[in-house]
């Protein structure tokens, strides 16, 4: 197959620099079938769906001499599936294995000599299969990353023919994943990204406007780190309160962790009682949990801000073979939890109504965009500037409504982390599949050495909010 090399944008590169050792720009995330999968059954499906769709994913990175200067991607002589599609070694065959061995990689950098991800395949996980896959930022920004592992599986369990069900199920030969449930999901996933997400709809298309105007004009104009240091100055007044425990200095060992799903009709339930969404229970739970943690370590519970991703570009069905990084961050202030439920919600739905009505969005990714046409100590401050602003990533990704299928498999569950970078001990990852919500956390080992017992804290705090 001929593959074509290509130049990155500004914004891919400036990710293809932020990697560190305490903080890599990798997407880590898994997802597990009620049924196994062999190793060839997922070379088989990750070469149809995912690299002969996407050219990028037979590319390594080629970074470039000149300062500031974009990289280029750039095809693999060497490429071969068999070394991005590997067995996964988890030392027990079952979730804490798995978290285990998520743990492990969350602090392995990616090979910067070939393309950059890896999909390790777990053979035998509490009766069926699972799969630890891990995507470099500069590839594509999250979003996207999402789509493309959604398009991973089928919206049945039909192979081709119509026939057989589960583990006997063969691959979908040379068939790309476009049933209409599943692209139904696909689209859900963009529109309720901008939908739900704070700074959606009104922002969305001077968000779109102001990215081509800053693209066209960037590179023609002289004083950029006058112009970068304007539109981030607006920026430092946001909140930055950090929990006391967590002042501590990152190290390179993580910690995986996530927790039993939650049904959502549970959660609507509770959003029906206090007269909040779903987005909003789940995420004031989080700051309950957040707060029984810190009480539980000593520590006095604080509003905390959380760097939320939010997609900049249209829901596309067909996505562009190269991909790339279209968002943005905004930051979101959660209440200390230490409220009741009811009032943290309404604390929080006043706090997303301001941030939505105002240019919060707009000013990140001038910031950005600009920012990463600097040079790359520049670039990376920049960055960490604002990140540093939050405590940590927050997602929030509804996947499909409905069970999807791997290799003939059924998925049983899935769950997604964004990477961290400056000083963030914490990414979590609130994932909905199929009616139930699992809610997972990547900390750091130096800053939180207890993620379990954040996980539990989170749990108590669900337990504590039901009838």
């Amino acid at each position: 197959m001929q593959v074509m090399g290509h130049r990155m944008s500004v914004q891919d590169t400036l990710w293809l620099h932020m990697d560190r050792p305490d903080n890599l720009m990798v997407i880590d995330c898994v997802f597990w079938t009620a049924s196994p999968v062999t190793l060839e059954e997922a070379r088989q499906v990750m070469q149809e769906r995912l690299v002969d769709r996407f050219p990028t994913f037979r590319c390594r990175p080629v970074r470039s001499l000149l300062p500031g200067a974009p990289a280029s991607w750039e095809p693999d002589p060497d490429f071969a599936i068999d070394r991005h599609v590997v067995v996964g070694r988890a030392p027990t065959a079952d979730r804490a294995g798995l978290e285990q061995l998520l743990s492990e990689q969350r602090s392995v950098p990616l090979p910067d000599d070939r393309p950059m991800w890896v999909a390790h395949v777990v053979p035998q996980v509490e009766g069926g299969s699972a799969v630890v896959m891990r995507l470099h930022h500069a590839i594509a920004d999250g979003i996207r990353l999402t789509q493309v592992a959604l398009g991973l599986f089928d919206d049945d369990g039909e192979d081709v023919d119509g026939g057989r069900t589960g583990a006997d199920a063969a691959p979908r030969t040379g068939e790309k994943p476009s049933g209409t449930r599943l692209a139904a999901g696909l689209r859900a996933l963009a529109d309720a990204t901008l939908g739900r997400l704070p700074v959606a709809g009104a922002l969305a298309g001077p968000v779109g406007e102001l990215s081509g105007a800053l693209a066209d004009a960037a590179l023609e104009q002289v004083g950029r780190t006058v112009r970068t240091a304007g539109a981030i100055a607006p920026l430092l007044s946001l909140p930055a309160e950090v929990p006391q425990s967590w002042r501590r200095p990152l190290g390179v060992g993580k910690t995986v962790v996530w927790g039993n799903p939650i049904p959502l009709d549970q959660v609507k339930a509770v959003g029906r009682r206090t007269g909040g969404t779903v987005n909003d229970v789940l995420t004031t739970w989080l700051a309950g949990a957040l707060a029984r943690h810190l009480t539980g370590q000593g520590d006095q519970p604080c509003p905390t801000t959380w760097l939320m991703p939010v997609n900049l570009k249209p829901f596309d069905e067909n996505l562009p073979p190269n991909l790339g990084n279209h968002f943005t961050v905004v930051p979101l202030e959660l209440p200390s939890g230490t409220e009741p439920l009811a009032e943290r919600i309404a604390i929080l739905q006043e706090r997303t109504a301001a941030l939505r009505d105002s240019h919060t969005a707009t000013l990140m990714y001038a910031a950005q965009l600009v920012g990463s046409q600097t040079p790359e100590p520049l670039a990376r401050f920049l960055a960490d500037l604002v990140a540093d602003r939050g405590v940590g990533v927050l997602t929030n990704v509804p996947g499909p409504r409905h069970p999807v299928f791997f290799a003939g498999a059924r998925v049983a569950g899935m769950v997604a982390w964004a990477p961290c970078t400056a000083r963030q001990p914490i990414s979590v990852s609130i994932f909905s599949y199929d009616g139930q919500v699992f809610v997972g956390f990547a900390c750091d080992d130096g800053v939180i050495p207890d993620a379990a017992a954040l996980l539990q804290a989170f749990h108590d705090e669900v337990a504590g909010s039901l009838p």
